[in-house]
């Protein structure tokens, strides 16, 4: 006999520790980007944003079950998100420490009249649950949207693959984390992000075994152009 609580501590655990090391894969890309190496535009907006949001009402939802090693996650998740969202923010405005001190300001307002509204305004941790569950599925759609030029261009570098692979195995975890509980709000948006960083991973690995034979498609058509221009 399988014993389920045991299941979903081990898994809630175990879904901690790849959440941290997804929460930690921007640090390489954010360490270009302050030494001038990148630009901050190599982030989407929406995928710094909704990395506050998301852990933000998960947070909010685990802590109203009184479910502190999922709470636990969603906290380091909260803050990493912040951590990063503030320096998105101060290259984002070519360093202009007024600007970056109002939109601090702003955010936090926004943040903190968000929390207020979650704890004290919706009556039941249902609905928390239910937003939590959207903000899951935008968050595992973000990371995709590079897909197309990726299967246009051959550029697999534009996946993010250690985020993937972290992502997978977060999610993975969380899913059987939520199997156990039997919570649907658990269940849509790791079972979705399971599958979509699966996906992720096997584009991923697809172009980088074929990179060789993509690059001479390239040589071939830039002769042929070439070609052309010369007729």
């Amino acid at each position: 006999m399988v014993d389920v609580a045991l299941v979903a501590k081990w898994s809630s655990l175990i879904g901690t520790c790849f959440g941290i090391g997804l929460g930690l894969t921007p640090i390489v890309p954010f360490i270009s980007i302050i030494k001038g190496k990148e630009s901050v535009k190599i982030f989407p907006e929406s995928l710094i944003f909704i990395n506050i949001f998301c852990p933000h009402l998960w947070s909010t939802y685990w802590i109203r079950q009184a479910n502190f090693i999922p709470f636990f996650s969603a906290i380091v998740g909260l803050t990493l998100g912040l951590i990063f969202s503030t320096i998105y923010i101060y290259f984002y405005l070519n360093k202009s420490t007024t600007k970056w001190l109002l939109c601090i300001c702003l955010q936090f307002s926004i943040f903190a009249a968000f929390h207020y509204f979650l704890l004290y305004i919706l009556p039941s941790y249902s609905y928390i649950g239910f937003a939590a569950m959207v903000s899951g599925v935008i968050t595992s759609i973000t990371p995709a949207q590079n897909v197309v030029t990726v299967f246009k261009k051959g550029q697999y570098q534009l996946i993010p693959i250690w985020t993937c692979i972290f992502g997978g195995l977060c999610a993975f975890a969380w899913l059987i984390f939520g199997i156990c509980l039997k919570d649907i709000y658990n269940i849509i948006p790791n079972g979705l992000s399971l599958a979509i960083q699966i996906a992720n991973i096997s584009i991923y690995t697809y172009f980088y075994l074929n990179r060789n034979k993509n690059v001479e498609i390239e040589d071939d058509e830039e002769k042929l152009k070439d070609e052309d221009n010369e007729h």
